[in-house]
């Protein structure tokens, strides 16, 4: 909207204008200016039309006129603006797969990272023991992965715990003891 309100007024604003003060030249050579580009346009051939838009067409990606790419276009912004541990950490919880394995990430999640600590949940408690023995091969692969980031901790956490006590009324005691968290 703002772009069509911008040309409207830029119409107003050379509708009052000379035609010959808006191609910049005098007003004597105005009608001979006209009819010559008139005259050069009836002249072309077809074929010269067809190369001179053709030209146009590979020039108009030469040097100084190349679109940026949109990564690199982000890159910059996300390193002038010091977004880079803010990604990484984010890129941490979506490539959770690749960063340990299909096995671990199946049964686990990153949860959380807060001032230097990585809270991940573990969905049984077979597989937070695995982890547990596995914990220095982890903590390897998520430093390298947040490589310029201060990883200070890596916390495992088990399942929710489950309970059987609610309301007024329980019946004192453990409840069943099965393989509950």
């Amino acid at each position: 909207m703002a772009s069509s309100e911008m040309a409207r007024s830029s119409q107003r604003a050379s509708a009052g204008r000379p035609p010959a003060e808006l191609l910049g030249i005098s007003p004597a050579k105005l009608p001979a200016e006209v009819s010559s580009r008139y005259v050069h346009a009836l002249q072309e051939s077809r074929s010269e039309r067809r190369k001179r838009a053709q030209k146009a067409y590979e020039d108009f990606g030469g040097p100084g006129r190349d679109p940026w790419l949109a990564g690199s276009v982000l890159g910059s912004l996300a390193v002038s603006q010091d977004w880079v541990p803010h990604l990484k950490t984010a890129a941490l919880s979506t490539r959770w797969a690749d960063i340990v394995g299909s096995a671990m990430a199946d049964n686990s999640r990153v949860e959380s990272f807060r001032d230097g600590e990585i809270v991940i949940r573990v969905f049984t408690t077979a597989w937070l023991v695995s982890m547990r023995y596995l914990m220095p091969h982890l903590e390897k692969a998520i430093r390298d992965y947040l490589a310029p980031v201060p990883v200070m901790k890596i916390s495992l956490r088990g399942p929710n715990r489950y309970t059987f006590r609610h309301g007024r009324r329980t019946v004192p005691g453990r409840g069943p003891r099965d393989t509950w968290g």
